[in-house]
């Protein structure tokens, strides 16, 4: 996702998946071999449900802007903006200059295998916490 995000505000209009299937366990290119959403066998993977969830949150953008490394603003003209986040240390960041109220919907991508759908948690405060694992911030 980190991947994509960047790719995205930095002005790439089209990004695609390698494969959307793992490759053969026969294949010795590691990338090909486990680079898809799903396994070779066909069982969706946590990045299947990521994905999923990352193009539902920011289909239809009509801008982004960087706010700093591993901190984006998605603008919507018919809805409020979507701020994807994180942080390769773990550390607070106070939304209260970008958010006008105190609830703040947050939520955590699928990393687990067994999980198809993403946390939520609503947040009555302008703090969020980062970390190296992105997650999606919208005013509630």
């Amino acid at each position: 996702m980190k991947n994509y995000v960047f790719h995205l505000a930095n002005g790439v209009e089209k990004i695609l998946w390698l494969d959307v299937s793992d490759g053969s366990p026969k294949t010795r290119d590691i990338v090909a071999k486990n680079g898809g959403l799903v396994t070779f066998a066909g069982t969706k993977k946590p990045s299947y449900y990521t994905y999923r969830l990352m193009t539902s949150k920011l289909s239809g953008f009509s801008s982004v802007k960087t706010i700093q490394d591993g901190q984006y603003k998605f603008e919507f003209k018919n809805r409020g903006p979507v701020y994807v986040m994180w942080s390769d240390k773990n550390k607070p960041v106070d939304m209260s200059s970008y958010l006008t109220s105190r609830d703040i919907l947050v939520t955590y991508p699928i990393v687990s295998e067994g999980k198809e759908e993403a946390e939520k948690k609503i947040l009555e405060t302008n703090t969020v916490s980062l970390n190296e694992c992105p997650l999606f911030v919208e005013q509630r």
